[in-house]
């Protein structure tokens, strides 16, 4: 099987993922006929799989082999629970989100042809542990450096917790069994499937934060970083249920104006409520672009990770409102 194939198959396990997501994980009830169409569209993935693996790589072809499996069983689960989702028939789509992964990850590290075009988007599965996490963080970071925390203070404690993130991070890559236990028990809830095989978005945000506290004035990240904390939530709860229309990728019309308007809500409520003297005016039209400013990075955020690039970009724009002449 050549290299576009393992591509091409790849790329249809991704589509049956997505499209089964609001079914599976947020627990849906399908129709009949629906659930006969994801059994008869797993088994036939299933098939192409079995047969990919004869002729793939060792490493692709042991992803092909469990993910062949896996989707037999799916198939197996859906077909004896239908209608009614169960966590069963959760934890099944959600064992195959972490397959797809694992593929993706050796896929891009396989020898490509060198006119292939490897194109593989990451699962981003709805997730509200994730938003709540996502939200918390920002916001325990704003306030601590608010009421609680000097720069000095700030940077010393935000650093030392990155280096533990770091850590954890190495040591997952030496050892399969502490990267299964980090992101399947300690950190399963707030986890998406890719981040096994990559750094964590959260390992990100604390770089940014760290970051930001040194380059910038104090108000310039806390905007920035509640520009991210409450926008890019929004971005994907709202382009979910309704971003029928693409921007860029899978980043939807509604899900960037989702963003704008959370990190503009936000943002103005938190700098009237510390700089009232700046006035209505000004509190509204700095907020505005730095809202707007960061769902145009987080639409365009591809290669680097959009809880890096978000309060670096927005918090910078927002020492150039404030702080320059």
């Amino acid at each position: 099987m050549a290299a576009e194939d393992i591509l091409e198959l790849t790329s249809g396990l991704y589509q049956f993922l997505t499209a089964t997501e609001e079914t599976y994980l947020a627990g849906r009830k399908a129709a009949e006929d629906a659930q006969s169409r994801v059994m008869e569209r797993a088994r036939l993935l299933s098939e192409q799989f079995r047969e990919a693996r004869q002729s793939a790589g060792a490493r692709i072809s042991e992803r092909c082999g469990e993910i062949a499996a896996s989707l037999r069983e799916f198939a197996s689960e859906v077909e004896v629970r239908r209608p009614t989702t169960t966590a069963v028939v959760r934890e099944a789509w959600q064992g195959l989100g972490r397959q797809y992964e694992a593929l993706v990850a050796a896929v891009r590290t396989a020898p490509q042809p060198a006119d292939a075009e490897v194109h593989l988007a990451h699962l981003k599965p709805r997730n509200y542990h994730r938003n709540l996490f996502h939200i918390s963080m920002g916001l325990t970071a704003t306030l601590a450096y608010q009421f609680l925390l000097g720069r000095t203070a700030m940077l010393v404690l935000g650093t030392s917790i990155l280096l533990a993130f770091m850590i954890m991070d190495l040591l997952r890559r030496l050892s399969p069994t502490i990267n299964e236990s980090f992101m399947t028990r300690a950190f399963g809830k707030i986890s998406r499937p890719s981040e096994a095989h990559r750094v964590p978005s959260a390992t990100w945000y604390l770089a940014a934060l760290c970051l930001g506290a040194f380059w910038y004035p104090k108000l310039a990240i806390q905007l920035g970083a509640l520009a991210l904390a409450f926008g890019d939530p929004a971005a994907s709860l709202v382009g979910k249920r309704w971003g029928r229309l693409k921007l860029l990728g899978e980043k939807s019309l509604v899900g960037t104006l989702g963003f704008f308007g959370a990190a503009l809500v936000v943002t103005a409520s938190f700098l009237a409520l510390v700089a009232p003297g700046l006035g209505v005016l000004s509190i509204l039209g700095i907020c505005t672009v730095v809202a707007l400013v960061g769902a145009v990075t987080e639409l365009l955020s591809s290669r680097l990770d959009d809880n890096f690039t978000i309060p670096l970009v927005a918090g910078g724009i927002a020492y150039l409102l404030l702080f320059l002449p």
